[in-house]
């Protein structure tokens, strides 16, 4: 089988790149050919707030992915797309690039990133799904990237969430008719799990409603 591996690998490496490089390894020792699509944050230089704001915008939509993507897959032909992390650099475009090329994706979730720009459903060292709950910007209210108000301009570190709960980022979302449906299941925090199944009533109610609003691009027929 040939898989293609989609992976933004961070500035200082650790666990999650380790793990990709595991895992892309172990299916190429499996006898599977592996192409792999890669950037890395350390390619970042912030110079002023026009990088900053370049760097926002290319993390919600990068032409350069879309565009490479799409030649990489005409040339290599792969049977599925295997995504990991595409913040900041490799964006929500990836996954337009493989859906309109007919390429299945398997997404891997190393981290909360999709809903929570923190990563952790934590805020002060308590539990917060404000942005499931609400909306995705209340992280920007509380500057929760990387716990600093200061990083409440930088939208690049929720992108994935917004991007896939329908903000519009100057593509219409027409265009693509997409779709992911998110769930998040929360324990309960009482012995008569009357929390968990509030909880589950309400991601139910929102994923409803995501299916309602986008449908996902169809695999074409070869």
């Amino acid at each position: 089988m040939v898989i293609l591996f989609v992976h933004n690998y961070y500035q200082r490496e650790g666990g999650e790149d380790a793990g990709v490089r595991q895992e892309r390894d172990l299916l190429a020792a499996a006898g599977h050919r592996i192409v792999e699509y890669s950037r890395c944050s350390g390619e970042i230089a912030l110079n002023g707030i026009s990088s900053r704001i370049k760097l926002g915008a290319g993390a919600l939509w990068s032409s350069r992915t879309h565009s490479e993507l799409r030649s990489l897959i005409a040339k290599e032909r792969p049977e599925v797309a295997y995504i990991h992390n595409t913040i900041p650099l490799i964006s929500p475009s990836a996954y337009f690039a493989c859906a309109e090329a007919g390429v299945p994706v398997i997404q891997t979730l190393h981290n909360y990133r999709f809903l929570c720009p923190a990563s952790t459903f934590l805020r002060r060292g308590q539990i917060c799904e404000e942005c499931v709950t609400s909306t995705l910007f209340r992280s920007v209210w509380h500057g929760c990237y990387r716990d600093s108000a200061s990083a409440r301009p930088r939208p690049a570190s929720g992108q994935t969430g917004a991007l896939h709960q329908g903000y519009s980022v100057g593509r219409p979302w027409s265009l693509y008719r997409a779709r992911v449906v998110l769930q998040v299941a929360s324990p309960p925090s009482d012995d008569d799990g009357r929390s968990r199944r509030a909880s589950t009533s309400r991601h139910r109610r929102r994923s409803r409603w995501h299916e309602r609003h986008y449908a996902l691009p169809r695999r074409r027929e070869h």
